[in-house]
């Protein structure tokens, strides 16, 4: 049985804010790149696996990151 482990994204990696991703590209349909946004957190703490957004765009700038790729 593995075990969840608690961490502050902060310590995981950089987090920069101020991208505007083109909204063309967003979408509620799955792909490899799953954009998360401020309203996946709860205030006060905790994550929101529920409501996924997705990024259907492979042309990526060099300054957004991905975990887990």
């Amino acid at each position: 049985m593995s075990e969840w482990r608690e961490y502050r994204l902060g310590d995981i990696f950089k987090v920069k804010h101020g991208f505007a991703f083109k909204g063309g590209f967003i979408t509620e349909n799955p792909t490899n790149n799953i954009l998360v946004t401020p309203g996946n957190f709860y205030i006060g703490g905790g994550f929101k696996s529920d409501k996924f957004k997705y990024y259907a765009c492979e042309d990526f700038s060099e300054r957004i990151y991905f975990v887990g790729q």
